[in-house]
């Protein structure tokens, strides 16, 4: 089972195991994130889509290891479709652009996590 941990920015990171296709639901406030880490095996495809009612709220998806996102929401939208390089986990983090965590904005959202 995904689970689901909110923290603070700078705050720790829950690890967590996966299963396949699962729908979270959840709220951010400011500066807030959700990070969610999905466990992959090399050539698994990977499916994430964001719903969310506040246009300012995005994801990343980040590899085990990797020194920078391979999806950054801001600039490539809602929906990322990515095949695992290597075994390992992909970190997902939730959040708000930085001038609607400014403003203390709110969003609910919907996070499609597709493992296969």
């Amino acid at each position: 089972m995904l689970a689901k941990l909110v923290v603070a920015l700078g705050g720790l990171l829950l690890c967590v195991s996966a299963a396949a296709a699962e729908l979270h639901k959840g709220r951010l406030q400011g500066e807030q994130v959700a990070r969610y880490v999905v466990p992959a095996r090399a050539g698994q495809r990977l499916d994430v889509v964001l719903k969310s009612g506040n246009r300012s709220a995005y994801f990343n998806v980040q590899a085990e290891h990797a020194s920078a996102a391979e999806f950054i929401g801001s600039i490539k939208g809602t929906h990322y479709r990515g095949t695992a390089a290597a075994d390992g986990s992909y970190t997902i983090t939730v959040y708000l652009m930085r001038h609607a965590a400014r403003r203390n904005a709110v969003a609910d959202y919907q996070l499609q996590v597709d493992v296969q």
